[in-house]
C-alpha cells in the first residue's frame, strides 16, 4: 500500500515545503487541508484539496495551482502565462482575495495543479468558469497596481 495523504506534519516551514514537494514530485497527487483564506470562497480554510502533479496535468490559465515562490509553496490562481520579450517563458499567480499578482515565477516553479477540493460531505471539481476568473483576477490586480502608478490610489 501506497500512502500519499498525510494528516499534518509539524516542521520548519522550509523542511515542510520541501517535504510536500517531494511529494507532489513522486506520486500522481497528493491530498492536502489548506491554511489561510487567500482563495476563498474557491477554497476555504480547513478543506482539502486534491493536486495533481505537473507531470500528469499542464497547468492552465485560471486554474489554482502550488507554486513555489520566494516565500514558499502557495496555492494562487495562474493569471498569466507568457513570453517575455528574451523569449524566456514567465508565469503570474494570484491569491483570489490579493490586490497585486505575486511575482513571475519560471515555469518549473509550478508543482502540480488543484483539480478537486473537498468539504465534509462533498467534493467540487474545479476547472468551470476558470478564464473567466483568471481574466477577472489578473484585471483587479492590473488595476490596483496601474491606480498605485499614477497616483490614484484612494481616489474613488
Amino acid at each position: 500500500m501506497v500512502m500519499n495523504e498525510i494528516e499534518q506534519v509539524d516542521v520548519g516551514r522550509g523542511v515542510g515545503d520541501a517535504l510536500l514537494a517531494g511529494c507532489v514530485g513522486l506520486f500522481p497527487h497528493v491530498r492536502l487541508r489548506v491554511r489561510g483564506q487567500c482563495m476563498s470562497p474557491e477554497i476555504n480554510e480547513g478543506e482539502r484539496v486534491l493536486i495533481v502533479s505537473t507531470s500528469l496535468h499542464t497547468p492552465r490559465v485560471g486554474e489554482v495551482v502550488l507554486a513555489r515562490h520566494a516565500e514558499g509553496l502557495r496555492l494562487h490562481r495562474l493569471v498569466w502565462k507568457w513570453p517575455v520579450l528574451s523569449g524566456r517563458l514567465f508565469w503570474l499567480t494570484k491569491a483570489d482575495r490579493s490586490r497585486f499578482c505575486d511575482p513571475r515565477i519560471a515555469p518549473g516553479s509550478v508543482l502540480g495543479t488543484v483539480v478537486a477540493v473537498e468539504s465534509p460531505g462533498s467534493v467540487r471539481r474545479l476547472g468551470k468558469g476558470r478564464l473567466h476568473r483568471a481574466a477577472q483576477s489578473f484585471a483587479e490586480g492590473l488595476w490596483t497596481w496601474s491606480r498605485g502608478r499614477l497616483g490614484l490610489e484612494g481616489h474613488a
